[in-house]
């Protein structure tokens, strides 16, 4: 009878399936993290928030040549040293900061219309009412500089798009737990790992709805299916395990070369110089100290009697020579050394720092990131004009490829609110004076030839479109050239008005003394 219920009990285990199985350890882990991981304080969601783009490593020589040697393995491990150069490293957190800094967001739009009736109707005004109310909830210029440092930083950004009346803002998820895995027309796909949710510190209420009614399908016990193949905005109904494909409606990927999924940081080449820093500063205070440093010896001459029985022959005896040694030391100051009793030749060596050899690695350093490091970097090696100019288009050209996604993702954004019409983003611009002052001058140079173009006015002046001809209607409305006074230049008076004032003889010039003399003004009645 024993052995019967034993054979059943064996049975009933071999019968238990394997889906069971990993549902109750599925069980388990959602269990543990209910009774933990949904715990807050301030101090695990301040944690949890460093942790979505801050993790730091200090590099060795070792790790950071394995890591490079294999960057399609390392992606992690790279960023994260690239991390811990910038918070080691002035000069590399520098070159970030100048490169993410340089783009304005300034932009344009154009519309799909050929025929010039088509603006008058009410189809297009009621599209370009939308356009104008996504271009006031979404401001580019405040949500996309800080994606562009990120991307320079860490090569690829990763967010969702929160959405509401009057507001649209882009939150920034965790890198660690996001993969790119696929494209479409107008970009990179990814996925999630919501495991991400079940961390101490996370609160998923804090993101998009949608991660958490996600999160709760995929404890549901239903069937889940991996499709990655499924149209942009159908992803979210593909899973596997903990991850899920993000639709382009919830959540964007970009990247500063999006021709390769590979994350690897723009500057990692130079990783391999930075970490010689501490290295060469190290050098450099050696080299410093030694600067300060004098050495005064001498040589203690020798018994003239060669024939002399005594075993040392010098003059001096060793306890003689120390008090004089002593003596010696106590006259002089700490940056003097003493090598010897100075009774005869002596002399005094320095160690002059002719160079200096950390300022010399960090501009070469530097310049190996192909930035001209006279932009950057203080120092007496001044380009002339011409060179930085150049130096400075290359750089903007460079940082400005990331122009074309955010121009995909607002186009995205205009598509989802214009109904018939389709309007095109288009940025352009930096914020250097030299960059507004060209296109400013570009598009005056046009306006004096009749082809007047308000955005390109107001591109240059860093001002939306929409806005800047709401100024101009606000300042036509309230009749602010009516009140405005002429002011005639006093070159351009009339005499009776006073015109010029006339000038000290002694100020005159020699053309303007002889005109005087020869009264060839008199007959204009200026004086």
């Amino acid at each position: 009878m024993e052995d019967e219920i034993d054979k059943k009990e064996n049975e009933d285990e071999e019968l238990v399936p394997l889906e069971l199985a990993w549902d109750m350890v599925r069980f388990a882990r959602t269990l543990e993290a209910g009774l933990y991981g949904n715990v807050l304080t301030p101090d695990l969601i301040n944690a949890r928030m460093k942790d979505v783009n801050y993790n730091p490593i200090m590099a060795d020589q070792a790790g950071l040549d394995a890591a490079l040697a294999n960057p399609k393995n390392n992606e992690k491990r790279i960023i994260e040293f690239g991390q811990g150069f910038e918070s080691v490293s002035q000069p590399y957190k520098r070159l970030i900061s100048y490169l993410a800094n340089l783009p304005s967001y300034d932009y344009t739009y154009s519309v799909n219309i050929d025929d010039p009736k088509e603006y008058d109707s009410s189809a297009y005004k009621k599209d370009l009412k939308a356009a104008y109310k996504f271009f006031d909830k979404f401001d580019p210029k405040k949500e996309f500089p800080p994606i562009t440092r990120q991307i320079v930083r860490n090569e690829s950004y990763f967010f969702s798009i929160r959405e509401s009346e009057n507001t649209c803002i882009l939150q920034e998820l965790p890198q660690e737990y996001c993969r790119i895995t696929g494209r479409w027309d107008k970009g990179l796909l990814f996925s999630m790992n919501f495991y991400w949710f079940m961390l101490p510190g996370v609160d998923i209420n804090m993101y998009h709805p949608w991660f958490k009614e996600k999160f709760a399908e995929l404890f549901s016990g239903g069937k889940k299916i991996y499709d990655p193949s499924l149209s942009v905005d159908m992803r979210g109904n593909s899973t596997w395990v903990y991850y899920v494909d993000i639709p382009v409606s919830i959540g964007w990927a970009l990247k500063f070369s999006p021709e390769t999924a590979v994350n690897l940081p723009y500057y990692s080449p130079l990783f391999s110089d930075l970490l010689l820093q501490p290295i060469m500063r190290n050098i450099q205070k050696s080299k410093s100290l030694a600067s300060a440093v004098r050495l005064l010896y001498g040589s203690i001459p020798m018994l003239k009697d060669q024939q002399t029985k005594l075993k040392d022959a010098i003059s001096l005896s060793p306890e003689l020579a120390a008090k004089f040694l002593t003596l010696l030391k106590s006259s002089v100051s700490e940056s003097v050394r003493v090598g010897a009793s100075p009774l005869q030749d002596v002399k005094m060596i320095s160690f002059p720092a002719e160079d200096d050899i950390y300022a010399e690695y960090v501009k070469t350093t530097l310049s190996l990131s192909g930035v001209n490091t006279a932009l950057i970097y203080t120092g007496d090696v001044r380009q002339n004009a011409i060179e930085s100019t150049l130096s400075l288009e290359i750089d903007e050209q460079l940082v400005t490829t990331l122009y074309i996604q955010y121009a995909d993702f607002m186009n995205y954004m205009l598509e989802k609110v214009c109904k018939k019409y389709t309007f095109k983003v288009i940025f352009e611009g930096t914020q250097t004076t030299l960059n507004r002052q060209f296109r400013m001058d570009a598009a005056t140079g046009l306006a004096s030839l009749g082809m007047v173009l308000p955005q390109a006015f107001a591109a240059a002046k860093g001002v939306a479109p929409h806005i800047f001809l709401r100024q101009l209607a606000e300042a036509k409305a309230m009749g602010f050239v009516d009140a405005l006074t002429p002011i005639v230049p006093a070159a351009q008076s009339s005499p009776k008005d006073g015109g010029r004032p006339t000038k000290d003889l002694g100020n005159l010039g020699d053309s303007g003394a002889a005109t005087r003399g020869q009264g060839n003004n008199i007959e204009k009645k200026v004086a």
